[in-house]
């Protein structure tokens, strides 16, 4: 992977588990975090630590966590997925869940 483009998935991680996205696609594909842990080569405190703020998302492990969210991500949102890597299908249980995990935005009754 270029650098360029290894800039690129970090930052889309770290934009992922800021937003509580990467735990929630996890969460939606019924992975347990020692599973990730494990594809991605890191270990089941890394992952967690991750997804909870504690820690920055960065080198290898943290590039195929990207790749890992990407992927979900394709797999659960195939049709809306920004990140396309040709993977088609869809799991629609999987996707409501994550849906109706998402947080909602807040209101400002002033404007």
């Amino acid at each position: 992977m270029a650098q360029e483009q290894q800039l690129l998935q970090l930052a889309r991680v770290r934009a992922a588990v800021n937003s509580g996205e990467a735990r929630r696609l996890r969460e939606a594909s019924d992975l347990s975090i020692g599973e990730v842990a494990r594809a991605c080569g890191v270990d089941q405190s890394t992952v967690w630590r991750w997804e909870r703020g504690a820690r920055k998302p960065r080198g290898g492990g943290a590039l195929a966590y990207g790749e890992l969210i990407d992927s979900l991500r394709n797999e659960l949102h195939p049709s809306t997925s920004t990140h396309d890597f040709g993977r088609t299908s869809g799991n629609s249980n999987a996707a409501a869940a994550v849906t109706a995990t998402a947080p909602s935005e807040p209101t400002n009754p002033t404007t």
